[in-house]
């Protein structure tokens, strides 16, 4: 609306200036036509120039990274092509971006700087303005851009949050050698940058080992092997159906299953109750996300099939987290990236989620809980599990005290990454014998 305001205000300015010149060349007055003839040659080329100054313009943006850990570096460039012979007195490139990736302790970098230096950059001037939408602020910078050449701008990002961040928009705004006619062209095209949540050695949160989930190191025969083949014995009421050997029940005339060597291989599943963190501080939260990272690292480490569900909203599809359990590098990335899609917007009630997600669990396998307050219906919920022989072990973070001592469940207290303690007063129940540790099934 502004614009076309604009440009009706100047076309009514160029008919009185050629009324003028008319008027002026009428009666006689020579000055006056000179005055007035170069104003409207002046506005003329300054219209014209405006109207092709971003014809041959390209501009594109280029990340160095797309998803780093906290601290890690990365780089954005911005390029801007002119491909025409006519020169730009001057051209502004405006990139929008998370208000957190802009951190004013770090800008643009310095073209004497040699690539890749890990230190503090010299920052030239200040590129970072407001931006309208709240939390993003536009790195802004200008450049007079001959014909026929480009301009490259690049700026160190504040990678030390987790999060996923859209930068963008991306506009290019030119126009005359006096400004008076600017004009503006606006790419849609969104990138994102990932920043993974941190991750810590267990011992760093205060948690010696998995040892009542089973340790790798463990000797204890807890889980059979399906790919390791031992024996066939005869059928016994309870045995599981799949196990049965046809072939060798054929020739027997009898059932008989299969015997598989023990291995300590077993299914987890990580969730994260989001809601349980509402009285929480961002701190507590973030600690919450980076023990479930942690507990998914070791486990995939030790090829253990891992999964991980959250009642968040994620940053990108504003629904759950669901990702089923699996095992590799591959599959920790999955994990780690919808951790850093985790929101503090709770999709809902945990209980109502969990209850949603519960079909998909099947029978035996690990279930781990990371909150912050452990609530009462919780609390209730992890018992009844435990009771139906799931192995459950729960992780309470924050600076609060673990208050929780439900029956059955193993809890850790997580206060901070290098300070947390385990949590104390356990029943001697709590801690699987050797016996149950075979009946319920162990993760390396």
């Amino acid at each position: 609306m502004e614009k076309s305001t604009s440009a009706f205000l100047n076309n009514i300015v160029l008919v009185i200036g050629f009324g003028a010149l008319i008027g002026a060349a009428w009666v006689g007055y020579s000055a006056l036509v000179v005055v007035v003839g170069l104003a409207l040659a002046v506005a003329l080329v300054t219209k014209t120039w405006s109207r092709l100054c971003l014809k041959g313009v390209t501009c594109e943006r280029r990340l160095s990274e797309h998803r780093v850990f906290p601290g890690d570096e990365a780089l954005l460039t911005l390029r801007v092509v002119n491909r025409k012979i006519l020169p730009l007195p001057w051209i502004e490139v405006r990139d929008e971006m998370p208000a957190r990736l802009a951190d004013p302790t770090t800008g643009p970098v310095d073209p004497a700087e040699p690539a890749g230096n890990a230190a503090r950059p010299t920052v030239l001037g200040s590129p970072v303005e407001a931006a309208e939408r709240p939390g993003f602020v536009a790195l802004s910078r200008s450049t007079p851009l001959p014909w026929y050449s480009a301009a490259t701008f690049t700026h160190r990002l504040n990678c030390s949050t987790r999060g996923y961040y859209p930068l963008g928009p991306l506009s290019v705004t030119s126009g005359d050698i006096f400004g008076i006619h600017p004009r503006s062209r606006t790419q849609s095209e969104i990138d994102h940058l990932i920043v993974y949540p941190r991750t810590y050695e267990l011992a760093e949160l205060g948690i010696p080992s998995l040892f009542h989930l089973g340790d790798t190191q463990s000797e204890v025969p807890v889980f059979d092997d399906p790919s390791r083949l031992m024996g066939i014995r005869e059928y016994a009421p309870g045995d599981n159906p799949r196990r049965i050997h046809w072939k060798v029940s054929a020739r027997s005339s009898a059932l008989q299953v299969k015997l598989f060597e023990f291995t300590t291989d077993l299914k987890v599943t990580i969730f994260l109750a989001l809601d349980s963190f509402a009285n929480q501080s961002e701190d507590d939260l973030e600690l919450g996300i980076s023990t479930a990272a942690s507990v998914a690292r070791h486990l995939l480490e030790r090829d253990v099939q891992t999964g991980f569900s959250a009642n968040t909203r994620l940053a990108d599809t504003g629904g759950s987290a669901c990702i089923a359990a699996g095992t590799g590098t591959a599959h920790l990335t999955i994990i780690l990236e919808a951790l850093a899609k985790t929101t503090a917007d709770p999709d809902g009630s945990f209980i109502d989620f969990f209850e949603r997600e519960r079909g998909e669990l099947g029978f035996g396998g690990t279930l781990v809980f990371v909150a912050g307050e452990v609530f009462p219906a919780l609390e209730v919920l992890m018992s009844d599990l435990a009771r139906a022989d799931k192995r459950v072990l729960g992780f309470c973070v924050g600076a609060n005290g673990l208050s929780a001592r439900t029956a059955g469940v193993h809890w850790h207290h997580v206060r901070s990454s290098g300070t947390p303690e385990q949590a104390s007063g356990l029943a001697d129940s709590a801690i699987p014998t050797e016996e149950a540790t075979r009946r319920e099934g162990a993760v390396a």
